[in-house]
Protein backbone atom coordinates (compact mmCIF):
# COMPACT_ATOMS: atom_id res chain seq x y z
CA UNK A 1 0.00 0.00 0.00
CA UNK A 2 3.12 2.61 0.58
CA UNK A 3 4.66 1.78 -2.58
CA UNK A 4 1.04 2.77 -4.47
CA UNK A 5 0.87 5.25 -2.32
CA UNK A 6 4.32 6.27 -3.70
CA UNK A 7 4.18 5.93 -6.87
CA UNK A 8 0.47 7.53 -6.94
CA UNK A 9 2.15 10.68 -5.46
CA UNK A 10 4.76 10.85 -8.01
CA UNK A 11 2.33 10.87 -10.79
CA UNK A 12 0.73 13.58 -9.43
CA UNK A 13 3.46 15.37 -9.46
CA UNK A 14 4.54 14.60 -12.82
CA UNK A 15 1.28 15.56 -14.15
CA UNK A 16 1.57 18.90 -11.59
CA UNK A 17 4.55 19.70 -13.52
CA UNK A 18 3.49 19.30 -16.82
CA UNK A 19 1.25 21.64 -16.23
CA UNK A 20 3.00 24.58 -15.27
CA UNK A 21 6.03 23.35 -18.33
CA UNK A 22 3.24 23.38 -20.48
CA UNK A 23 1.84 27.12 -18.98
CA UNK A 24 5.08 28.38 -19.57
CA UNK A 25 5.93 28.41 -15.18
CA UNK A 26 8.98 27.21 -15.53
CA UNK A 27 10.88 27.80 -11.94
CA UNK A 28 7.45 26.72 -10.55
CA UNK A 29 7.85 23.40 -12.64
CA UNK A 30 11.57 23.25 -11.52
CA UNK A 31 10.90 23.07 -7.91
CA UNK A 32 8.44 20.17 -8.68
CA UNK A 33 10.43 18.31 -10.79
CA UNK A 34 13.21 18.45 -8.52
CA UNK A 35 10.81 17.61 -5.88
CA UNK A 36 10.29 14.16 -7.81
CA UNK A 37 13.78 13.81 -8.44
CA UNK A 38 14.45 13.34 -4.73
CA UNK A 39 11.66 11.30 -3.80
CA UNK A 40 12.21 8.72 -7.19
CA UNK A 41 15.74 9.04 -7.88
CA UNK A 42 14.96 6.17 -10.41
CA UNK A 43 12.20 7.48 -12.27
CA UNK A 44 13.05 8.33 -15.40
CA UNK A 45 11.12 10.79 -16.45
CA UNK A 46 11.16 13.41 -13.70
CA UNK A 47 14.74 13.37 -15.06
CA UNK A 48 13.65 14.20 -18.84
CA UNK A 49 11.40 16.51 -17.14
CA UNK A 50 13.18 18.39 -15.61
CA UNK A 51 15.63 18.51 -18.56
CA UNK A 52 13.26 20.20 -20.62
CA UNK A 53 13.05 22.80 -18.11
CA UNK A 54 16.61 23.00 -17.76
CA UNK A 55 17.25 23.73 -21.59
CA UNK A 56 14.28 26.17 -21.78
CA UNK A 57 16.31 28.39 -18.58
CA UNK A 58 19.21 28.21 -20.93
CA UNK A 59 21.23 25.94 -18.53
CA UNK A 60 22.22 23.31 -20.69
CA UNK A 61 25.07 21.87 -19.49
CA UNK A 62 22.72 20.70 -16.10
CA UNK A 63 20.10 19.91 -18.68
CA UNK A 64 22.51 17.49 -20.26
CA UNK A 65 23.39 16.11 -17.20
CA UNK A 66 19.39 15.52 -16.33
CA UNK A 67 19.31 13.66 -19.64
CA UNK A 68 22.13 11.47 -19.67
CA UNK A 69 20.31 10.17 -16.31
CA UNK A 70 17.10 9.65 -18.09
CA UNK A 71 18.78 7.39 -20.82
CA UNK A 72 21.12 5.62 -17.83
CA UNK A 73 17.81 4.61 -16.73
CA UNK A 74 15.86 3.96 -20.24
CA UNK A 75 18.28 3.28 -23.02
CA UNK A 76 15.70 3.02 -25.39
CA UNK A 77 13.91 6.21 -25.08
CA UNK A 78 13.63 8.07 -28.28
CA UNK A 79 12.48 11.14 -26.50
CA UNK A 80 15.18 11.33 -24.64
CA UNK A 81 18.06 10.84 -27.45
CA UNK A 82 15.86 14.04 -29.22
CA UNK A 83 16.02 15.84 -25.81
CA UNK A 84 19.99 14.78 -25.29
CA UNK A 85 20.47 16.02 -28.91
CA UNK A 86 19.08 19.13 -28.59
CA UNK A 87 20.71 19.91 -25.33
CA UNK A 88 24.17 19.26 -26.98
CA UNK A 89 23.29 20.88 -30.20
CA UNK A 90 22.36 24.02 -27.79
CA UNK A 91 25.74 23.48 -26.56
CA UNK A 92 27.54 23.34 -30.34
CA UNK A 93 28.71 19.92 -29.85
CA UNK A 94 27.19 19.13 -33.54
CA UNK A 95 28.33 15.95 -34.31
CA UNK A 96 27.31 13.70 -30.57
CA UNK A 97 23.85 15.77 -31.43
CA UNK A 98 24.12 14.51 -35.29
CA UNK A 99 24.74 10.43 -33.28
CA UNK A 100 21.27 10.88 -30.98
CA UNK A 101 19.02 12.43 -33.50
CA UNK A 102 20.28 9.39 -35.64
CA UNK A 103 19.62 7.01 -32.78
CA UNK A 104 16.20 8.89 -31.99
CA UNK A 105 14.77 8.25 -35.17
CA UNK A 106 16.01 4.42 -34.95
CA UNK A 107 13.65 4.17 -32.08
CA UNK A 108 10.75 7.00 -32.78
CA UNK A 109 11.13 7.19 -37.75
CA UNK A 110 7.78 8.98 -37.62
CA UNK A 111 8.66 11.33 -34.98
CA UNK A 112 9.62 14.81 -37.15
CA UNK A 113 11.21 16.19 -34.47
CA UNK A 114 14.80 14.69 -34.94
CA UNK A 115 14.70 15.28 -38.37
CA UNK A 116 14.27 18.76 -37.60
CA UNK A 117 16.88 18.89 -35.22
CA UNK A 118 19.34 16.64 -37.39
CA UNK A 119 19.00 19.12 -39.97
CA UNK A 120 19.99 22.02 -37.82
CA UNK A 121 23.01 20.10 -36.57
CA UNK A 122 23.49 19.33 -40.13
CA UNK A 123 23.15 23.23 -41.15
CA UNK A 124 25.54 24.39 -38.68
CA UNK A 125 27.97 21.67 -39.53
CA UNK A 126 27.90 22.93 -43.27
CA UNK A 127 25.73 20.60 -44.96
CA UNK A 128 23.05 22.48 -46.02
CA UNK A 129 22.12 19.69 -48.86
CA UNK A 130 22.07 16.84 -45.83
CA UNK A 131 20.09 19.46 -43.80
CA UNK A 132 17.56 19.80 -46.48
CA UNK A 133 17.18 16.21 -46.98
CA UNK A 134 16.19 16.23 -42.88
CA UNK A 135 13.92 19.32 -43.08
CA UNK A 136 11.74 17.82 -46.48
CA UNK A 137 11.09 14.66 -44.47
CA UNK A 138 10.43 16.23 -41.07
CA UNK A 139 7.44 18.46 -43.75
CA UNK A 140 5.91 15.18 -44.91
CA UNK A 141 5.52 13.83 -41.75
CA UNK A 142 4.21 17.34 -40.56
CA UNK A 143 3.45 19.74 -43.17
CA UNK A 144 2.55 22.68 -40.86
CA UNK A 145 5.83 22.15 -38.75
CA UNK A 146 6.69 25.93 -38.58
CA UNK A 147 10.35 25.70 -37.46
CA UNK A 148 11.10 22.92 -39.84
CA UNK A 149 9.69 25.32 -42.49
CA UNK A 150 11.51 28.33 -41.21
CA UNK A 151 15.10 25.76 -40.67
CA UNK A 152 14.24 24.75 -44.26
CA UNK A 153 14.97 28.33 -45.76
CA UNK A 154 17.98 28.83 -43.79
CA UNK A 155 19.58 25.30 -45.74
CA UNK A 156 18.00 26.53 -49.05
CA UNK A 157 19.68 30.33 -48.31
CA UNK A 158 22.92 28.29 -47.44
CA UNK A 159 22.53 26.81 -50.81
CA UNK A 160 22.18 29.80 -52.29
CA UNK A 161 18.26 29.44 -53.16
CA UNK A 162 17.77 33.02 -52.58
CA UNK A 163 14.13 33.75 -53.73
CA UNK A 164 13.25 29.80 -52.13
CA UNK A 165 14.73 30.69 -48.76
CA UNK A 166 12.20 34.00 -48.84
CA UNK A 167 9.01 32.19 -49.93
CA UNK A 168 9.53 29.15 -47.05
CA UNK A 169 10.30 32.18 -44.16
CA UNK A 170 7.54 33.82 -45.37
CA UNK A 171 5.30 30.17 -45.40
CA UNK A 172 7.01 29.55 -41.89
CA UNK A 173 5.31 32.91 -40.45
CA UNK A 174 1.72 32.11 -41.98
CA UNK A 175 1.90 29.04 -39.61
CA UNK A 176 3.77 30.86 -36.62
CA UNK A 177 3.55 34.88 -36.96
CA UNK A 178 5.03 34.57 -33.56
CA UNK A 179 8.56 32.95 -34.40
CA UNK A 180 11.19 34.95 -33.05
CA UNK A 181 13.87 33.09 -34.58
CA UNK A 182 12.23 33.17 -38.44
CA UNK A 183 11.87 36.76 -37.92
CA UNK A 184 15.53 37.16 -37.26
CA UNK A 185 16.42 34.93 -39.93
CA UNK A 186 14.55 36.83 -42.26
CA UNK A 187 15.95 40.52 -41.24
CA UNK A 188 19.34 38.75 -41.58
CA UNK A 189 18.15 37.82 -45.57
CA UNK A 190 16.76 40.88 -46.15
CA UNK A 191 19.82 42.68 -44.62
CA UNK A 192 22.15 40.61 -46.89
CA UNK A 193 20.13 41.47 -49.90
CA UNK A 194 20.38 45.22 -48.90
CA UNK A 195 16.55 46.00 -48.40
CA UNK A 196 16.92 47.17 -44.98
CA UNK A 197 13.75 48.57 -43.99
CA UNK A 198 12.07 45.03 -44.74
CA UNK A 199 15.21 44.00 -42.32
CA UNK A 200 14.40 46.62 -39.74
CA UNK A 201 10.71 45.84 -39.93
CA UNK A 202 11.55 41.93 -38.88
CA UNK A 203 13.50 43.00 -36.38
CA UNK A 204 10.90 45.67 -34.70
CA UNK A 205 8.56 42.37 -34.49
CA UNK A 206 10.90 39.97 -32.91
CA UNK A 207 11.22 42.87 -30.40
CA UNK A 208 8.10 43.32 -30.08
CA UNK A 209 7.86 39.62 -28.96
CA UNK A 210 10.63 39.61 -27.23
CA UNK A 211 12.02 42.30 -25.64
CA UNK A 212 15.45 40.38 -24.11
CA UNK A 213 16.22 39.35 -27.63
CA UNK A 214 19.71 40.92 -27.74
CA UNK A 215 20.64 39.20 -31.10
CA UNK A 216 17.39 41.54 -32.41
CA UNK A 217 18.82 44.75 -30.66
CA UNK A 218 22.59 43.53 -31.95
CA UNK A 219 21.33 42.95 -35.80
CA UNK A 220 19.00 45.59 -35.51
CA UNK A 221 21.88 48.13 -34.72
CA UNK A 222 23.62 47.32 -37.46
CA UNK A 223 21.02 47.83 -39.66
CA UNK A 224 20.53 51.43 -38.44
CA UNK A 225 24.17 52.14 -39.31
CA UNK A 226 23.45 50.90 -42.66
CA UNK A 227 20.55 53.87 -42.72
CA UNK A 228 22.84 56.28 -41.40
CA UNK A 229 20.99 56.27 -38.40
CA UNK A 230 23.82 56.42 -35.82
CA UNK A 231 21.73 57.16 -32.76
CA UNK A 232 19.39 54.56 -33.28
CA UNK A 233 22.51 52.48 -33.67
CA UNK A 234 24.26 53.04 -30.96
CA UNK A 235 21.14 52.62 -28.24
CA UNK A 236 20.52 49.51 -29.90
CA UNK A 237 24.06 48.66 -29.40
CA UNK A 238 24.26 49.60 -26.18
CA UNK A 239 20.95 47.88 -25.61
CA UNK A 240 22.25 44.69 -26.80
CA UNK A 241 25.02 44.63 -24.50
CA UNK A 242 23.39 45.45 -21.11
CA UNK A 243 20.78 42.36 -22.31
CA UNK A 244 23.79 39.82 -23.29
CA UNK A 245 27.65 41.02 -22.05
CA UNK A 246 28.96 38.10 -24.04
CA UNK A 247 27.49 38.48 -27.52
CA UNK A 248 29.93 40.91 -28.60
CA UNK A 249 32.18 37.98 -28.36
CA UNK A 250 30.21 34.82 -29.57
CA UNK A 251 29.20 37.05 -32.51
CA UNK A 252 32.89 37.49 -33.16
CA UNK A 253 33.47 33.52 -33.20
CA UNK A 254 30.42 32.64 -35.05
CA UNK A 255 31.45 34.98 -37.81
CA UNK A 256 35.17 32.72 -37.63
CA UNK A 257 32.64 29.80 -37.85
CA UNK A 258 30.61 31.07 -40.74
CA UNK A 259 33.82 31.67 -42.37
CA UNK A 260 34.91 28.46 -41.99
CA UNK A 261 32.06 26.99 -43.16
CA UNK A 262 31.62 29.05 -46.28
CA UNK A 263 34.85 27.94 -47.50
CA UNK A 264 34.14 24.45 -47.25
CA UNK A 265 30.59 24.63 -48.47
CA UNK A 266 33.03 26.67 -51.91
CA UNK A 267 35.46 23.68 -51.76
CA UNK A 268 32.71 21.15 -52.16
CA UNK A 269 30.73 23.31 -54.76
CA UNK A 270 32.00 26.45 -56.21
CA UNK A 271 29.58 29.50 -56.29
CA UNK A 272 28.54 31.92 -53.73
CA UNK A 273 27.34 30.93 -50.67
CA UNK A 274 26.15 33.86 -47.90
CA UNK A 275 25.77 31.62 -44.41
CA UNK A 276 23.28 33.41 -42.15
CA UNK A 277 24.33 34.29 -38.28
CA UNK A 278 25.34 31.09 -36.47
CA UNK A 279 23.85 28.86 -40.18
CA UNK A 280 20.86 30.91 -38.96
CA UNK A 281 19.13 30.89 -35.96
CA UNK A 282 18.42 27.32 -35.80
CA UNK A 283 14.38 25.59 -34.29
CA UNK A 284 15.02 23.22 -31.85
CA UNK A 285 12.09 20.48 -30.73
Amino acid sequence: MRLLHAFSRTESLLRQGRGLLAGGQLKRALAVFDQMVERAPDFAPAYNERGKVLLLLKRSESALADFDRALELTPDSGEYLNNRGSALLRLNRLEPAVADFTRALAFAPRDPAPYNNRGSANNKLGYPQLALADFDRALQLDPDYAAARGNRATALWNLGRTAQALAEYDGALRLNPRSEATLVNRAAAYHHLRDYERAVADLNEAIELNPKLAAAFRMRSVTWRKLGNAKRARQDAERALKLDPGIALRSAAARARRRAVGAALRRRRPGRFTLLPKGGTTQAS
